[in-house]
Order: C-alpha cells, then sequence, then structure tokens
C-alpha cells in the first residue's frame, strides 16, 4: 500500500484520498501533524499542486501553523468536494430537444428524461438542443421587449 498521487481531477475523491494518507502514514507510525502535512503536499500534482502554490500557500502562514495537516485536509475536500459536487449537478441537467422530447445525463449515459430508457443521442447532439433552446429563449425574451 502507498499514498496515491491526487491530482484534483474528475474522478478523484479527496475525503477517500486524505484517509488513505492518514491510513498509510499511521500504519508505519507517522503521526505527527506536521510531518504527515510535508509528505502529503508531495502526493499533490496537476491541478492540486496548482492549487496549493497559488492559493494554498496564502490560505494560512504554514510555517506558523500548529495543525498544518488537519488544515490541509479539510481546504482540500472543501475545494475538490464542491467541484465534484457541481459536475455532478451538471450531470443531472435536463436538456430539451426540438421536438421538446427531454433527455438526462445520468453516470454519463444519456436517457429519456420521461422513461430513462438509454438513447441512441451523441452528447454532441444534446449540446445541439441546448443551444438551440438558449437561442430561441433568447430569441422570445428579444420579441417581448419590443
Amino acid at each position: 500500500m502507498e499514498i496515491p498521487i491526487f491530482y484534483g481531477v474528475i474522478g478523484e475523491n479527496p475525503k477517500e484520498w486524505t484517509n488513505q494518507v492518514e491510513k498509510y502514514l499511521s500504519k508505519i507510525g507517522i503521526e505527527d501533524d506536521k510531518r504527515i502535512f510535508e509528505i502529503a503536499k508531495t502526493h499533490l500534482l496537476g491541478n492540486a499542486l496548482q492549487w496549493f502554490e497559488n492559493e494554498g500557500m496564502c490560505i494560512a502562514d504554514w510555517d506558523k501553523n500548529e495543525i498544518k495537516w488537519l488544515n490541509l485536509k479539510f481546504r482540500i475536500i472543501d475545494r475538490y468536494s464542491k467541484i465534484l459536487n457541481k459536475i455532478r449537478e451538471m450531470e443531472t441537467t435536463i436538456f430539451e430537444n426540438i421536438n421538446g422530447k427531454g433527455f438526462i445525463r445520468i453516470d454519463g449515459e444519456v436517457k429519456c428524461k420521461y422513461c430513462e430508457k438509454i438513447e441512441n443521442v451523441t452528447l454532441q447532439e444534446i449540446n445541439y438542443f441546448e443551444e438551440w433552446n438558449i437561442l430561441m429563449n433568447m430569441k422570445k425574451d428579444v420579441n417581448t421587449k419590443i
């Protein structure tokens, strides 16, 4: 068992990652908060490392902070859980097509919102329908204001 790298991308669970860090380091006898912090931050790459270097370092004065790991843990969970929740909300957004038939995207599959039958509709087509509806709504707004 090793500490996995946390990239801060879709599909990663920040709470699970922080739990794995604690579990692994506890197993090998590292329980000092500052030491956990130092090890954990070396396992941040990509978006997570960029966040830590740009925003994370500004959030708190890490050198003076006595609870470094706990602080980092909660900030990572807060930051990346919000992103995951937003993505989940987007995945369940309802799309209407030209004929008024609705689609819902659940777990990457496109389903009819009325019967939840899986449809053979591409995401490109759904995006087209979504854009078309936005344009039609904008047109209605313009016509009612005139």
